[in-house]
């Protein structure tokens, strides 16, 4: 059932049972995953072909692995982390960049994304329980900047300053 009207009073409960106020800050911090993940399913829907399946991936794994395990107070296994550095690693052979990149067009999604990814890198630093989540997000950040200069490129929409 949807509706257990446990939250009418404010309070909700974690993966682990734990119960907690709406307002603490693990359930802000899940909010603002969630809040993410809203925005890369804009961004899947404008993004071109291979940009989509990179951040499918991401949002999927941001579910499975990372709020599933925020959601517990545990922390994200180390595995998310070497997978995101060998994305960037592959990626970043077709990034020629040497001046700032404007967000511009539908890539601008995914700059959306990147700056609420570093929201939640905040939220990470407020809770202070998660190392391994704050090494992950703020990869994602570089990730998502990537892919949006990749986005951008492939439908020649990249402006710079």
């Amino acid at each position: 059932m949807i509706t257990t009207g446990f939250g009418d009073k404010g309070n909700t409960k974690l993966l682990d049972g734990t119960v907690v106020r709406k307002d603490s800050n693990i359930i802000n911090l899940l909010g603002k995953i969630d809040e993410l993940q809203s925005i890369l399913g804009v961004a899947s829907f404008y993004s071109s072909t291979f940009v989509k399946d990179y951040i499918i991936e991401i949002e999927r794994s941001l579910y499975k692995d990372i709020m599933a395990s925020i959601a517990k107070r545990k922390d994200i296994d180390e595995n998310n982390i070497h997978r995101i550095d060998d994305q960037i690693k592959e990626l970043s052979k077709h990034v020629d960049l040497n001046r700032f990149i404007l967000p511009y067009g539908t890539s601008s999604f995914i700059h959306m994304a990147r700056a609420k990814t570093r929201e939640v890198e905040r939220y990470i630093v407020a809770e202070g329980i998660f190392p391994n989540a704050l090494i992950y997000f703020n990869r994602l950040s570089d990730l998502l900047f990537i892919l949006a200069y990749l986005d951008g490129k492939e439908k020649k929409e990249l402006k710079f300053q």
